[in-house]
């Protein structure tokens, strides 16, 4: 039997939540188990993200990823950002060059060399559309693909809603990187902050991008730019974070500390304790990296606002089939 106040606890996140993230809600056996999925009665607006675009499927953080994420019927596009050494943001995830993504244009492999040590121009030379990654074997190859400013971002997706109408309705998902070696001032995080803001403010983005980032620090900077654009707080595993942080309430208060809208746990500590307290505190939850469908299907039905994914076909088919028995009758909340 559904334990009382667990039942209430799971009604009341439910209620609260309803005008901002209606999220979908689960028999739950115990706080850490779900049960049975049940499909509610309305579907709920929620944030399937492709995970660098497409990850699994095109080469990570290149236009192919981000154009098949949009055609597998994704509401966000999850893509990062790193500087240059003349200070241009790339689109590219790891600190280094990375030769399981890219290599030079005459077919030879790069070398570990920091991205922001390198010039625009030397970064746009690169081939990262032709190595294969054995991890992600579906992964289409698209030779000669090259990486692509967040300004060129912005410009091919404005050409691609022209043909493409659902791509008018995509939201933008920018994980800021800060190189791991270099302990970033206060100052720094303020000027990437504003360099970031005022190119979604040049490109007329500011409704449909969100910011995220593990440093948190970066997002009140955000904030104090234009606190109408969305941020996310990223976590990592509680195994990696430290100590006085592995618990969910200790999470949301450092998500509240730094002014997220968003929390975004790894997936693997996400409990339905974990989305109701998040919904108690009236911040949707979003989690990473999910690329089983059982598990988003588990996820979702723990009511969980956001899925990050490599496999945005996955992520769509789960979501499809789980709410394919929707009544047309909403729920009216007492």
């Amino acid at each position: 039997m559904l334990n009382k106040k667990l039942f209430f606890g799971v009604f009341l996140s439910t209620v609260i939540g309803c005008s901002k993230f209606s999220p979908p809600t689960a028999g739950v056996s115990d706080l850490n188990t779900p049960a049975s999925i049940v499909a509610p009665t309305v579907k709920p607006k929620l944030a399937l993200q492709g995970h660098r675009g497409a990850r699994g499927l095109r080469p990570e953080n290149t236009w192919p990823a981000f154009e098949e994420a949009i055609r597998l019927g994704m509401t966000h596009i999850e893509l990062d950002v790193r500087q240059s050494r003349d200070n241009a943001f790339i689109i590219h995830h790891d600190a280094y060059l990375n030769p399981k993504n890219c290599i030079h244009a005459d077919g030879s492999r790069v070398r570990r060399l920091a991205v922001n040590s390198l010039l625009l121009a030397d970064l746009k030379q690169l081939d990262c559309g032709s190595v294969l990654d054995k991890k992600f074997p579906s992964r289409l190859l698209v030779p000669k693909t090259p990486l692509i400013t967040l300004d060129e971002f912005f410009l091919l997706l404005k050409n691609f809603e022209k043909e493409y109408t659902d791509a008018q309705k995509i939201n933008i998902t920018i994980d800021v990187k800060v190189t791991p070696e270099f302990t970033a001032t206060d100052a720094h995080l303020e000027k990437i902050a504003q360099s970031i803001v005022q190119k979604v403010s040049t490109a007329r983005m500011e409704k449909r991008v969100l910011v995220q980032s593990f440093e948190l620090r970066l997002l009140p900077f955000v904030k104090k730019v234009n606190p109408t654009i969305l941020t996310v707080a990223l976590f990592n595993s509680f195994s990696k974070l430290p100590k006085r942080l592995r618990s969910e309430e200790k999470i949301i208060e450092k998500a509240k500390e730094y002014q997220a809208d968003i929390v975004a746990p790894f997936f693997k500590n996400v409990t339905p304790l974990f989305v109701q307290k998040a919904h108690l505190k009236d911040m949707p939850l979003y989690t990473w990296t999910v690329n089983g469908v059982d598990e988003m299907s588990r996820l979702l039905g723990m009511g969980v606002d956001g899925i990050i994914t490599d496999y945005p076909d996955r992520l769509n088919r789960v979501h499809e089939s789980l709410y394919a028995d929707i009544r047309k009758t909403p729920i009216v909340s007492p």
